[in-house]
């Protein structure tokens, strides 16, 4: 903790060092026992209901982390970007392909898109 800051900037700084333990990559069982620690070390410092008040929402962040309904809407959210991620990746192959010369048919055989989107692609 930044003594010199927390004093000048106070809630501010709770506030910012709440907001990095959410952010940091860590698993969430050790960003549960981080903020803990962290709130602990928060109460020398500053009052009960401004900790409670910054630490309620990482808090509950982390614990609904445990559920499975978020688990499950994560883990789709992974595989529509993961779809997403390959469809930008047959559009590029297919602009190469007609960049190269050849032809629209063909290209929708190899890149599986539709023949409209590759159409698109001539503009």
């Amino acid at each position: 903790m930044d003594k010199e800051r927390r004093k000048k900037e106070k809630e501010l700084y709770l506030k910012e060092c709440v907001e990095m333990i959410k952010k940091i990559p860590l698993e969430q069982e050790k960003k549960r026992e981080l903020a803990a620690k962290a709130k602990i070390l928060a109460e020398l410092v500053y009052e009960e209901e401004i900790i409670e008040k910054m630490f309620a929402e990482v808090m509950k962040m982390l614990n609904l982390e445990k559920s499975a309904t978020f688990r499950r809407l994560i883990e789709e959210g992974r595989k529509e970007g993961k779809k997403e991620g390959e469809k930008e990746g047959r559009l590029a192959v297919a602009k190469e392909l007609l960049k190269r010369g050849m032809n629209i048919d063909e290209i929708v055989e190899i890149t599986k898109l539709p023949k409209e989107e590759v159409k698109k692609l001539l503009n």
